[in-house]
């Protein structure tokens, strides 16, 4: 319960300091490189979509199979082993890891490869935190979470100092 208002408080604290913008006056060179960074993710997400869409009904079919194996067999159900969220974070950590180095190339500033950098762990932490048992999954979604929130933070920080573009 604890663990959950936790989050629920992080949450509204990332979106509150991803709320800041720095400057969206941007050398030639850089604008180019962020709208091709931008076509690339929107592209990364298109096929994001479809892929978690699959594994959805790939798992939904799972459980409609074990549903049907059960009311046709008499026999108490029994949950199919399902690992949608392992596997979901997992191809989480891929794309994270894919948009980083997309990130490299539009920008490479330090900030920002730090921040996306960071969020990478911050997604890996998420996953470990699902496999983990009470009380150690609730303080690494958590300690993940913070570590957002300061990463969030630490990025606008640097922004303002060099001038450049805020979250």
């Amino acid at each position: 319960m604890w663990a959950g208002l936790g989050m629920f408080l992080l949450v509204g604290l990332f979106r509150h300091a991803a709320v800041w913008r720095g400057r969206t006056e941007h050398p030639p060179r850089f604008a180019e490189g962020l709208t091709r960074f931008i076509a690339q993710k929107k592209a990364v997400s298109v096929a994001l979509t479809v892929l978690l869409v699959v594994m959805a009904l790939y798992n939904l079919a799972l459980q409609a199979g074990a549903v049907w194996a059960s009311v046709r067999t008499g026999a108490p159900f029994a949950e199919p082993p399902t690992t949608y969220y392992n596997d979901l974070f997992t191809v989480m950590i891929f794309t994270d890891v894919l948009v980083l180095i997309l990130s490299l190339a539009a920008s490479g500033q330090y900030e920002m490869v730090f921040r996306n950098a960071a969020f990478v762990v911050a997604i890996i932490l998420i996953r470990f935190a699902l496999a983990e048992t009470y009380p150690f999954g609730a303080a690494l979604a958590l300690m993940a979470m913070t570590f957002s929130v300061l990463t969030v933070l630490l990025f606008n920080y640097h922004a303002r100092l060099s001038g450049g573009p805020g979250v």
